[in-house]
C-alpha cells in the first residue's frame, strides 16, 4: 500500500469520526446507503425468490442462441475481403465480448427500470429518509437487531421444543406464571437469569422479584424514552407477542401456519401500556392497527412499527397499512392474500 493510499485512508477516517462527534451524520448516512443500501433489499427480497427451472433453461437456451448468431455473423463478414487487412478470421473472445455487453445492456435497463421505481417510492413514502441524529438512528438499528436476536431465540426453543413457546403459561387454579419472554431466555444468552426461575411459582411471586426487576437489553426498544420500570415496578419489554400465535398454555407448530411464515407477524413493538418481560399474558392483535391506542402495537415514530415474522425477518409496517392486510398478517391459517404489503 503506498504512503499516499495510507494517508488519504486515515483522512477519511478522522473526517468520519469528527463527523459523528458533530452529530453530523447524514452525508455518512448517504455513502452507506448508496454502498450497503442494496443488501437490506437483498435480505428482504431474497428468501421471496423462487428459482423457475423452466425461466432458467429458457434463458440460457435465448443466451446461448444469441451467442451463436453473434458468433456465424462475424465469421460470415470476415469471409469477405475488406475484413482481411484487419483479421483473417472472427475471434471467438470478441463473441464472448458481444455477448457480455448485450447482457450489460440489458442488465442495465433493468436497474434503470428499479432506479424509477424506487425513485418513486421515496418521493411517496411517510418514512423519514435521514434522521435528525445519529442516536435515533442507532436505536433504529439495534430495535430491528433486538427482535431479529429474540426471532432466533424462538426457532431454537422451536428446534428444543417442536412448536413456539407458549404466550403465557397458567396452572390449573387459573394463576398467571410465565410468559414467553421466559421461556426463550436460555436462548438468548440469559441462561444464568433463567436458572433463577422456578416455572411451577408465579412470576410475581415474592421469590422472584429480584429476577424480574432486573432489566433485559434484549428486551427493551433503546428508541423509546428512558423508562427502567414498569407501574409494579418489574422491569419492561418493548416487545409483545401476536395472540394469534402465542396463546395461554399453547404455542403452534410452524406447520401450522399455513399462510407462511413470512406473511405471518410473530411479535413487534409496543410504545403504550408497556408490559413487564415477564409477564404471562404479555400478547397483542395486530389485526387491531398501528399506534391506535394502548392495547395496539406501535412505537415512538409518527411512520409505523418494526414487527418480527414467523420465518425470522423484521420489516418495518407503515401506521396507515390497511386494516385487512393486518388481519391477514396476524392470522397463521387465514387463507387471505396480504398483497404487496
Amino acid at each position: 500500500m503506498s504512503r499516499r493510499t495510507l494517508t488519504s485512508g486515515l483522512a477519511l477516517i478522522v473526517i468520519s469520526l469528527l463527523l459523528v462527534c458533530a452529530g453530523l451524520v447524514a452525508p455518512l448516512q448517504a455513502v452507506f446507503a448508496i454502498l450497503f443500501g442494496w443488501m437490506r433489499h437483498a435480505e428482504g427480497t431474497l428468501p421471496n425468490v423462487s428459482i423457475s427451472g423452466a425461466g432458467v433453461l429458457s434463458f440460457a437456451a435465448l443466451l446461448g442462441l444469441t451467442g451463436l448468431m453473434i458468433h456465424v455473423s462475424g465469421r460470415a463478414a470476415f469471409r469477405s475481403r475488406q475484413f482481411h487487412r484487419i483479421r483473417d478470421r472472427w475471434p471467438t473472445r470478441w463473441t464472448w465480448m458481444l455477448l457480455g455487453a448485450i447482457a450489460l445492456v440489458f442488465a442495465g435497463a433493468v436497474s434503470i427500470v428499479g432506479i424509477a421505481h424506487q425513485a418513486a417510492w421515496l418521493a411517496t413514502s411517510e418514512e423519514r429518509l435521514i434522521y435528525s441524529n445519529s442516536y435515533e438512528f442507532m436505536g433504529r438499528v439495534v430495535n430491528k437487531n433486538n427482535q431479529k436476536h429474540l426471532g432466533l431465540g424462538m426457532h431454537n426453543f422451536i428446534d428444543q421444543a417442536g412448536r413456539l413457546p407458549a404466550g403465557g403459561t397458567y396452572d390449573e387454579s387459573g394463576r398467571a406464571l410465565h410468559g414467553w419472554l421466559t421461556s426463550i431466555l436460555p436462548y438468548t444468552d440469559q441462561a444464568s437469569l433463567f436458572r433463577r426461575i422456578d416455572l411451577q411459582e408465579t412470576w410475581k411471586s415474592p421469590r422472584h422479584r429480584s429476577v424480574f426487576e432486573t432489566p433485559v437489553p434484549g428486551f427493551m426498544n433503546p428508541a423509546l424514552p428512558q423508562q427502567s420500570k414498569t407501574q409494579g415496578g418489574y422491569a419492561p419489554a418493548s416487545y409483545s407477542a401476536n395472540e394469534r400465535l402465542l396463546g395461554i398454555n399453547r404455542g403452534l407448530r410452524l406447520s401450522d401456519i399455513t399462510d407462511g411464515t413470512s406473511q405471518t407477524i410473530l411479535a413487534g413493538d409496543v410504545v403504550e401500556s408497556i408490559p413487564a418481560w415477564g409477564s404471562a399474558s404479555n400478547w397483542r392483535d395486530p389485526a387491531r392497527g398501528i399506534n391506535r391506542g394502548p392495547r395496539t402495537f406501535g412505537s415512538p415514530s409518527s411512520y409505523g412499527a418494526a414487527f418480527l415474522f414467523a420465518d425470522g425477518s423484521v420489516r418495518i409496517l407503515s401506521r396507515n397499512t390497511a386494516p385487512e392486510v393486518l388481519e391477514a398478517l396476524a392470522t397463521p391459517a387465514g387463507g387471505e392474500d396480504p398483497g404487496d404489503f
